[in-house]
């Protein structure tokens, strides 16, 4: 990368280099590793990202084993900052300081005896501290006693910016946490309304649905009626015929009865006539000649059947 020539970038995406491009802790632990027999450098690698919307990077520094001494196995520590060089330096002081803790005994009586550890409440180190620095004891050694407190005091100024950086990305978390919640809450609220307006297009559609089988309800309701109108005329025609119909049949009924009464009563005069003809014969004499009845006239019997036509 342009911003970093000194480091390689790997095929993994992490940048890799060996910290020695320029004055600092880096270069102080590779010196500190040669003086106890290490022949290798520590390796570095690094890979730059974006958290909380600002620029980061992580650098996990590898030791190497010890070409000789067993004891001095391999290992690593990682450190975090804003800038490759700057978390460069905070890794090469972390591994610079377990170092010194993990190799407390085997750094007495060297220059580095007296550089700051972890855990300062070590009584070994609390020790060793107190003598370098107290004149009244037969290891003081004016240098030494500035140097150690010199490396205390960065030291110290390194875990509180250290602090003070931890701190902040805990802030800083929780702030995006927090706009992490808001930007839920607001695609939520945005998803609802999309939900809303997908089901008010719904219920639009719907109700143009109903509307429409409405009108054509509306519409056969109306074919319906006029069909049963014109049914209803219909039937109203054939009961007006019908009742014609049995009024005149009744009219039949009335002037057949009539004409039965009429026949009786001619069927009556014919056998009241026949009777007295019969009646007629009787008064004749027997032994007289009976005069030739008269041809009946056809106008009288015309006249007789005239009777029992009426």
């Amino acid at each position: 990368m342009d911003d970093y020539p000194y480091a390689t970038l790997g095929a993994d995406g992490w940048l890799r280099c060996d910290g020695l491009h320029r004055p600092g802790f880096p270069l102080l632990l590779r010196d500190v590793l040669r003086r106890f027999g290490y022949t290798g450098s520590p390796s570095y690698r690094g890979r730059l990202y974006r958290e909380f919307g600002r620029g980061c990077c992580e650098v996990h520094v590898d030791v190497p084993p010890h070409p000789s001494d067993p004891s001095f196995s391999a290992w690593f520590t990682t450190a975090t900052g804003d800038d490759l060089d700057d978390t460069l330096d905070r890794a090469a002081h972390q591994a610079l300081t377990e170092f010194c803790e993990r190799h407390l005994q085997d750094t007495a009586g060297t220059p580095v005896a007296l550089l700051p550890i972890r855990d300062e409440g070590d009584p070994t180190w609390s020790e060793r501290l107190a003598a370098a620095c107290d004149p009244a004891h037969p290891t003081y050694h004016a240098g030494w006693a500035f140097t150690a407190r010199y490396a205390r005091h960065v030291s110290s100024l390194l875990r509180e910016v250290t602090t003070v950086g931890e701190h902040q990305r805990v802030r800083l978390e929780a702030y995006d946490h927090q706009v992490e919640e808001k930007d839920n809450l607001i695609e939520s609220v945005r998803k609802g309304n999309r939900e809303l307006l997908q089901e008010n297009r719904r219920l639009e559609m719907r109700n143009k649905e109903l509307n429409d089988e409405l009108m054509r309800t509306y519409r056969s309701r109306d074919v319906k009626t006029d069909l049963l109108d014109a049914a209803r005329t219909r039937l109203q025609h054939a009961q007006d015929e019908l009742t014609a119909a049995q009024s005149y049949v009744q009219h039949l009924e009335t002037e057949l009865h009539e004409r039965d009464d009429q026949l009786e009563a001619s069927q009556a005069q014919v056998e009241e006539l026949v009777d007295a003809v019969h009646h007629l014969h009787e008064l004749l004499p027997q032994d007289e000649e009976p005069e030739e009845e008269p041809e009946e006239d056809p106008d009288e019997v015309q006249g007789m059947s005239g009777i029992e036509d009426n």
